[in-house]
């Protein structure tokens, strides 16, 4: 599974492209550890979106819910 440390980098990475990551920047990550590393059993998957969200929270990330049309974002600590 994704270590704290590669959430926080994936989020860093999408927020220093836009301002802030939401879930969709985990996709190919999270397929790589489905499909090809064997890390992560789909049926888990469904549930790591609050592993993510506990993490970078924990880490001094702001969240901001979705609506439809639009996700989740995390926006990075000040």
């Amino acid at each position: 599974m994704l270590s704290p440390e590669r959430i926080v980098e994936i989020a860093r990475q999408a927020a220093n492209g836009r301002g802030y990551a939401i879930f969709a920047d985990y996709n190919e990550d999270l397929r790589r550890e489905i499909c090809v590393e064997r890390t992560l059993e789909p049926t888990q998957a469904g549930f790591y979106p609050f592993t993510i969200k506990s993490t970078l929270k924990s880490a001094g990330w702001r969240s901001e819910e979705g609506h439809p049309g639009r996700p989740a974002r995390f926006f990075p600590p000040a």
